[in-house]
């Protein structure tokens, strides 16, 4: 009797002596972690979600939600579906008509979007049924920026970014649809508004948000190659997009991005420590003894990491992100990607390693899991190739404006300074002069990638992914991002165009 007694009074020393340990250990833990966020709020870091949706004028949040009312007003009309599938995503506006060279769409009298359904009858009937509800959109999307209200959470993904994708979709086959008809206003009308709904919108923190944006620039890039085939445009009208073109700056939200991130780790990591998350509790031994000794030592371990292990993970995690913040803050400030790409790779190359604790699945398993802490932030080279296209539009914008002045395209880039550019412009990819060409009376612009053809991050729906592109400007060179020559009369013979971006 007396050995026994022995034995559980030793048991219940240990376990005081432990939870002492624990106890104190914690405190450490609390300590550092509380030291951390002060000098990190000292120092102007974001570490609240509350801070990502500062003060916003009524007006811009009020436009906002005007062109949100509005698409959804368009997908419950008896043509939205048939525009949703006839116009999900940009393909239709950029088709590849050979190995450099795209079709005009708007001069193709047969593009069919089924077998057997034309696209152009079917895509007035849309815009003549939803007249009204169109006027409203353009006008809110020409009157200044766009923002939405509450851009910090799980659900403002789907209500910023869904509406805009949409309508962007529509008034940059819009814009086709008045070329085609002989309506040149009316065109020039879409573009600047499907152009605005990537230059003014500003999408927030959120990194889908942001990628949402990067697909706006793709759609606004085909529509203004589309639209400038046409020459019947002012010098204006051309300013005036340029400048649109000019005002954006695709990387400035970077910083945000990485702060984002760092708040939302921050508070998984606390809500690892709430009760109501707890995944092993004492009382289920009652209804499992068989399972006791795993349920008492699934509850040590979480005890352990709530009071210790989530706030060393949590301070350990504000201090990475903070640092890839700065390293960010510093990446957009370089003059190409290839230097962005050098910092934010060497500041990744060692990913978050969280405490030595064994955890639950609701903790740092899950954060790693959700935030891809493993990986680099892809969302950048979305970001950079945005900035190629910026370049790439406000160059072509240019050159269009020297050939109505002059009656014919420059030579070279250069003559295009200082009447309509302040400098010779260059490709951000790699910093170099960007690359153009004139061929028959017609011109092409390109950037030459600097990746491997398998390994060339492109935005594809909703996500970086591999994709080869289409556009070969010569023997041994691949163009990633051209703004191609047009189709000439002779080009398209005995073929179609559909909807989907195909020939055939």
């Amino acid at each position: 009797m007396k050995r026994r007694w022995k034995i559980v009074a030793a048991i219940a020393l240990g376990g005081v002596f432990g939870a002492l340990l624990i106890f104190n250990s914690g405190r450490s833990a609390r300590e550092a972690w509380m030291e951390t966020r002060n000098s990190l709020r000292r120092a102007g870091f974001k570490l609240d979600l509350a801070e990502f949706n500062p003060s916003i004028a009524a007006e811009i949040t009020n436009r906002a939600e005007t062109l949100a009312r509005d698409e959804l007003a368009l997908r419950k009309t008896f043509f939205g579906g048939v525009v949703e599938t006839l116009f999900f995503g940009p393909p239709v506006i950029m088709s590849p008509a050979d190995s450099n060279s795209a079709v005009v769409v708007w001069r193709q009298a047969d593009v069919k979007f089924l077998p057997r359904q034309p696209l152009w009858p079917a895509a007035r009937a849309f815009f003549e049924e939803n007249k009204a509800v169109l006027d409203e959109a353009r006008k809110a999307a020409l009157s200044g920026p766009i923002r939405f209200a509450d851009v910090a959470g799980p659900a403002a993904v789907a209500r910023v970014g869904e509406p805009i994708k949409r309508l962007a979709d529509e008034f940059a086959v819009g814009a086709v649809l008045e070329l085609h008809e002989g309506k040149p206003a009316l065109a020039w009308t879409n573009l600047m508004v499907a152009t605005r709904l990537a230059t003014a919108w500003n999408p927030g923190p959120l990194q889908e948000a942001q990628v949402e944006r990067y697909h706006r620039v793709i759609t606004a890039f085909n529509t203004a190659w589309q639209v400038l085939q046409a020459d019947d445009w002012t010098d204006e009208q051309l300013a005036k997009l340029q400048q649109e073109w000019e005002s954006a700056d695709f990387l400035a939200n970077l910083p945000d991005l990485v702060a984002y991130r760092r708040v939302s780790a921050a508070k998984t990591c606390a809500e690892s420590r709430l009760p109501a998350r707890a995944e092993y509790k004492p009382t289920e031994v009652f209804h499992s003894w068989w399972n006791a000794v795993p349920i008492v030592k699934g509850c040590w371990e979480q005890f352990r990491y709530q009071r210790t292990g989530s706030y060393a993970d949590e301070r350990n995690l504000m201090l990475y992100f903070r640092d890839r913040e700065l390293e960010m803050r510093r990446a957009i400030s370089c003059p190409s990607w290839l230097d962005m790409d050098g910092i934010i790779t060497a500041g990744t190359a060692t990913p978050f390693t969280p405490t030595a604790y064994p955890v639950a699945a609701h903790s740092v398993s899950r954060l790693q899991w959700n935030l891809g802490l493993e990986q680099k932030n892809d969302c950048a080279a979305s970001a950079a190739f945005a900035e190629i296209r910026r370049g790439i539009v406000i160059t072509a914008v240019a050159v269009k404006r020297y050939h109505a002045k002059h009656g014919s395209y420059p030579g070279t880039l250069q003559a295009l300074v200082p009447d309509f550019l302040p400098r010779p412009p260059t490709d951000f990819l790699d910093g170099a002069p960007l690359r153009y060409v004139l061929n028959d009376g017609r011109f092409m612009l390109y950037s030459i990638g600097i990746f491997p053809v398998h390994e060339l991050p492109v935005i594809t729906h909703g996500s970086p992914r591999p994709r080869i592109t289409r556009f070969v400007v010569g023997p041994g060179e691949r163009a990633e991002l051209v703004w191609p020559l047009p189709d000439q009369p002779g080009d398209m013979a005995d073929s179609k165009v559909d909807a989907r971006g195909m020939t055939r």
